[in-house]
């Protein structure tokens, strides 16, 4: 009785060992999952806002805001920008 007993406890250490080991295999592979994410999002970023100096660049020059269908896109280039920095 008391070997079966020594046996169960080995056996339980060992799948709390190995759900330990899992979980924790698990948890690197998000996290990552999340510095890929991060870095994708700032890639993101910079890009659209170089976009949107480049825009207001042309604005200046021509005056893309006046123009309905090119000041549509300059909005809606600056609200992705501003979507991507409140990431």
């Amino acid at each position: 009785m008391e070997t079966t007993l020594w046996v169960l406890l080995i056996h339980l250490v060992e799948l709390v060992a190995i759900g330990i080991f899992f979980i924790v295999r698990k948890n690197n592979k998000l996290e990552q999952a999340v510095k890929q994410q991060e870095q994708y999002i700032y890639t993101l970023n910079i890009l659209f806002g170089d976009l949107t100096d480049s825009m207001s660049k042309i604005d200046e020059k021509i005056w893309v805001e006046g123009d309905a269908e090119l000041g549509e896109i300059f909005e809606n280039i600056k609200r992705i920008n501003q979507t991507i920095n409140s990431l």
